[in-house]
């Protein structure tokens, strides 16, 4: 508001929305899992606990992915049909915090990892100290001209920072190894995303705007995402494990 006012405050408002509609399916497939976590390391389970809390990560990001793909490429169709005129800056706004919330869905069974530890005060002023910074930066580039497209890129690099500080403290409490949770989820979920993109980008550009090409889309997108995420991201015993809910489902 101090530097763009209402209209660029409302395309902020609705990319927060839409964001957190999206986020719903997410945050209550990760609450589920968070028991298990403390109770894993009540036990003195840290080893099982790191490897349900990277499974956590994994799974969570592929399935935002999953429902942020389709959205993604269609996006100014959507707010179309749901707002007819909207504020130009809505969409690259919610593109944006859509990167963001894959990042933030990767981080969260980190931070509940530290929680089941129970050991703050190092992550408090690391981590913490890393997004606080968002507010400072951000109003220094806002006063030095930036676009208000530099506030939620800045947005999102602390989050980054965060991952890290908070994976440091856990080598240094649990023996948790960063590289090895780097390799298995963000060496994972990143590369397999941009390949979930292909295909349903392909389809878009090959069809002209309407409810044909939005359908289209959507169809394409679930069936690339779901067989690259099946092949490419679930390692042999994830396939089992989903094989049999499936048939599960299916029986019942």
């Amino acid at each position: 508001n101090m530097f763009f006012g209402t209209v660029v405050n409302a395309a902020r408002g609705i990319a927060f929305q839409v964001n957190g509609i999206v986020m719903q399916f997410v945050n209550n497939f990760q609450m589920a899992v968070n028991p298990q976590i403390v109770k894993h390391y009540a036990a003195g389970e840290t080893n099982q606990m790191i490897k349900l809390s990277t499974v956590n990560s994994k799974l969570a990001a592929f399935l935002l992915l999953f429902i942020l793909v389709p959205l993604f490429i269609e996006l100014e169709f959507v707010l179309h049909i749901w707002l007819g005129e909207y504020p130009a800056y809505a969409p690259i706004f919610l593109r944006i915090i859509l990167i963001q919330s894959v990042v933030q869905t990767m981080t969260r069974p980190v931070v509940m990892m530290i929680h089941a530890v129970g050991k703050m005060k190092l992550v408090n002023l690391t981590a913490g100290g890393a997004l606080l910074m968002i507010l400072p930066v951000s109003y220094v580039l806002l006063k030095l001209g930036a676009s208000p497209v530099t506030v939620f890129m800045v947005n999102v690099i602390p989050w980054f920072l965060e991952t890290f500080f908070e994976l440091m403290c856990l080598k240094k409490y649990i023996g948790l190894s960063p590289l090895a949770f780097y390799k298995s989820v963000y060496c994972r979920v990143f590369p397999i995303g941009a390949l979930m993109f292909v295909l349903p980008y392909t389809t878009y550009y090959m069809m002209s705007d309407g409810w044909l090409r939005f359908i289209s889309v959507g169809i394409v997108s679930v069936l690339s995402s779901s067989l690259l995420i099946y092949f490419l991201g679930l390692d042999k015993n994830m396939r089992v494990f989903v094989i049999n809910k499936i048939r599960s489902i299916l029986k019942r």
